[in-house]
């Protein structure tokens, strides 16, 4: 009975060191949610951490796109003599043409140069070259005549990786639907401070074929030819007398993903642009040229020169240097550095 006695004691003291074993090993609800919550805090500090590294990289991406750019157009230079014009200086009579004085874009001449030859060979055997003999100038189609998978090629160095609408933009111009889709450019060549859209629309409705040394310029007091590309502009490094480090040569503008449409409701707040060339009266010089008239990410203005990446954009420079400029920039400053001669003084800000 003794023996009986000591081993059921034996047995219950056991069980109770058991219990007590299993109860000091587990969690209380307290405890619990102080785990959840080191956890949630810890979280909630890594995850910018990671959105801010991988924009981090993609603006690398898109700065190393933008020095691609800035080679193409020193290699261009080199061989031709001078930068590529914003847009061809043409006049097509064919069945797209209509007699159209817009054309191939400067991003189209840098084609050769970014490993995309036989891509720019079958452009200019469609559409010509005036300063190329092998690609002599046509009176046909122009560039509404190329096949449709040409004008909807996607260049990657002409993408911004931050820039996430889809990579064909769309246009719905109801006066001229020839060019309704195009491959996206993220990238636009600046022209100076004055808008360039505007003075095109009035030349191209006064006159069909206005003399090349004034096509490109809005009224004489606000000329629209002050930037490094216009309409045939071929600029040549000795133009540049405020300095090819102080001076824009391609800024940013990303696409808001809306079709671009004449009524104006795909301008805001960016209507992207296209490396083919300039189309129509309203989707036309601002598909490959802008200005500084409004200061960068505007809401005045979905025509001018915009990204995506945090309060600012990337800017390359005409000595091939790339700049990421905040867009709270002075505008004096900014607008003086869309100029190629204006003689302005460019504030470090």
């Amino acid at each position: 009975m003794y023996e009986a006695d000591s081993r059921l004691q034996s047995t219950s003291f056991s069980r109770g060191r058991v219990a007590a074993s299993v109860q000091s090993n587990a969690f209380t609800l307290v405890e619990l949610l102080v785990v959840i919550a080191i956890i949630g805090v810890l979280v909630g500090l890594l995850l910018p951490a990671i959105q801010a590294a991988r924009e981090a990289a993609r603006r690398s991406q898109c700065t190393n796109n933008m020095k691609q750019i800035g080679l193409a157009l020193h290699m261009h230079h080199d061989s031709k003599g001078f930068f590529p014009p914003g847009w061809d200086y043409q006049v097509f009579s064919g069945e797209f043409g209509n007699g159209s004085m817009r054309g191939v874009g400067w991003a189209v001449y840098c084609l050769p140069y970014l490993e995309q030859t036989a891509l720019h060979d079958q452009i200019m055997s469609v559409v010509g070259d005036p300063n190329d003999r092998s690609h002599p100038p046509t009176t046909g189609t122009g560039i509404w005549g190329l096949p449709e998978e040409i004008k909807q090629t996607v260049i990657s160095a002409y993408l911004c990786p931050t820039d996430p609408s889809d990579r064909i933009v769309t246009c719905e111009i109801v006066a001229n639907p020839l060019l309704t889709e195009a491959g996206k450019n993220s990238y636009v060549a600046v022209s100076g401070t004055f808008p360039s859209w505007i003075s095109q629309m009035i030349t191209l409705l006064a006159d069909r074929d206005p003399p090349p040394e004034i096509y490109g310029r809005g009224y004489a007091e606000t000329p629209s030819d002050l930037g490094l590309f216009y309409a045939g502009s071929k600029r040549r490094l000795r133009n540049i007398t405020d300095g090819t480090s102080n001076t824009f040569a391609v800024g940013e503008r990303y696409w808001d993903g809306e079709p671009v449409t004449s009524t104006g409701e795909g301008w805001a707040p960016s209507v992207g642009a296209i490396w083919l060339g300039a189309n129509s009266a309203f989707w036309g010089t601002t598909s490959v040229t802008a200005d500084a008239f409004t200061p960068m990410n505007s809401p005045l203005s979905g025509l001018d020169m915009s990204s995506l990446h945090p309060s600012g954009a990337n800017f390359l420079f005409v000595d091939g240097s790339v700049h990421y400029l905040n867009d709270s920039i002075n505008l004096n400053t900014y607008q003086g550095l869309s100029t190629i001669a204006g003689e302005e003084v460019v504030a470090d800000d």
